[in-house]
């Protein structure tokens, strides 16, 4: 259950999110694959996006990303 769980997530990161990524930070598609790969555990994620909050998201990403690319 839980594989499908990050599945959907993922599928969802992506879908919805890659292109504001890739822009914002530019980036290749590999690198925000590799993203969105080490968010499908993050505790909050799935919260975050039930709340369909886009700028919330967007925001949460960016800190994400640097948090992730610097590390």
């Amino acid at each position: 259950m839980a594989i499908d769980k990050q599945i959907a997530v993922y599928e969802s990161l992506y879908e919805y999110h890659a292109y504001f990524i890739k822009d914002r930070f530019d980036i290749d598609d590999t690198e925000v694959k590799r993203f969105f790969n080490e968010l499908v555990d993050h505790p909050n994620i799935t919260a975050l996006l039930k709340k369909d909050n886009e700028d919330q998201i967007r925001i949460w990403l960016c800190a994400q990303y640097l948090i992730f690319s610097n590390s």
